[in-house]
């Protein structure tokens, strides 16, 4: 994959739940913390986008695939077209 195949998002945690504690990406997750999120090639749909990377200064909500009941909501800080996140980062699915 290369990195025009994905994009990233920068997001500040607003609400997590506790649950995410139990997790082994997701106990790293707190309130106001920032996150890079991926999005790679496999995870876009038909406009070459992720579901759920939000628009930018606005809170929407986000549910963890890998453990169930972690979730909350995050505000996107920046969106960025060539990039990766750094390991141990999220990624869209």
């Amino acid at each position: 994959m290369t990195v025009s195949d994905c994009y990233c998002a920068y997001f500040r945690m607003k609400e997590v739940s506790p649950s995410c504690r139990l997790g082994l990406r997701t106990s790293r997750l707190f309130r106001e913390k920032y996150v890079c999120v991926e999005c790679q090639g496999e995870a876009m749909g038909v406009r070459d986008r992720c579901e759920g990377d939000g628009l930018e200064g606005t809170r929407t909500f986000w549910i963890a695939a890998s453990n169930a009941g972690c979730q909350g909501s995050w505000v996107r800080e920046s969106l960025h077209e060539t990039c990766r996140c750094p390991p141990q980062s999220l990624i869209f699915v």
